[in-house]
């Protein structure tokens, strides 16, 4: 494989590192501010710099008519309601659980795909998926076991943001028009941001003090705007099912967070619910080996 062709492989990568960091700065911004005003905050900044590196770089902005729904909806999914879902995760189950949960991502994206693509999704493939929910449910035994509790809340809240992400990756797989990596991030981090304004009138505007302004900049800096970009460079390049493989690495990087910087335990509930869906995505991803060999591109 040449540089050029490793080159989007690499981006999936550092991408997903970056975001596998994330949960741990999102759980130290929403002990200061609510969980929704970080989004706003988070996207609202991201949105303004990249607008201001889009206009030095006298770049023309343009959304293609028949794109407008799609983008608008890539923003509400992708940003809106998986990082308010997720954010509200965060705040009730373990940083560990989320990282873990998100992994189910490549799954939850495959049945949209397939939906989108007309295809029918075969029967190793609806077993991988089996299989990563049989985690999800292993991964929230502890809590199941004692009766509703609020980290199985937050699990449930994790788990739906996957499905948010799921539709958004989907979301923009399908655009007609061929857009600059930045400008599609500033596109759906702008329409994000604003789904989030009606917000304020509920929480009321705070300011975050030292330390969750620390984590709130590497949040926007390398999380929204260079991870977002290189998701988008990656994606063009690798197609919605072959990109969200890497995300694999995500719960590596957040359970390896967890237990570093915040000493959350690892349970064997944890270790068996993270084998299993690892398991479950890579039989879907085994399983889609023979269209990706048919369609080199990765657009599929």
């Amino acid at each position: 494989m040449g540089m050029n062709k490793r080159a989007p492989h690499l981006a999936a990568v550092i991408t997903m590192i970056f975001w596998g960091l994330s949960y741990q700065s999102t759980r130290y911004v929403i002990v200061e501010i609510a969980p929704t005003l970080a989004v706003l905050y988070r996207f609202s900044l991201a949105s303004l710099i990249l607008y201001l590196i889009l206009k030095i770089r006298r770049k023309r902005l343009h959304i293609l008519p028949e794109d407008r729904v799609k983008i608008f909806l890539a923003g509400l999914t992708g940003v809106a309601l998986n990082f308010t879902l997720e954010n509200f995760g965060v705040k009730y189950t373990s940083t560990a659980n989320v990282a873990l949960l998100v992994a189910t991502i490549p799954a939850i994206t495959l049945i949209f795909e397939n939906r989108r693509l007309h295809q029918k999704t075969h029967y190793q493939e609806a077993g991988g998926i089996l299989i990563s929910f049989i985690g999800i449910a292993v991964i929230s035994l502890a809590q199941a076991t004692k009766g509703f509790s609020i980290s199985l809340f937050g699990d449930g809240l994790v788990l739906l943001s996957s499905v948010a992400w799921a539709a958004y990756t989907t979301l923009l797989s399908d655009l007609k028009g061929n857009y600059d990596s930045m400008e599609i991030t500033l596109y759906t981090n702008v329409f994000g941001a604003l789904c989030m304004v009606p917000t304020i009138f509920y929480t009321g505007l705070t300011i975050p003090g030292p330390k969750a302004t620390f984590h709130l900049l590497y949040l926007v800096i390398f999380c929204s705007l260079i991870a977002y970009v290189l998701y988008m460079w990656a994606l063009k390049r690798l197609g919605g099912i072959r990109i969200n493989t890497y995300i694999n690495i995500q719960p590596v990087v957040g359970l390896a967070a967890s237990v570093y910087f915040l000493k959350e335990p690892i349970t064997v509930e944890k270790l068996m619910g993270a084998a299993f869906i690892v398991f479950g995505v890579w039989i879907v991803n085994r399983s889609r080996a023979k269209t990706i060999v048919l369609d080199p591109d990765g657009t599929n």
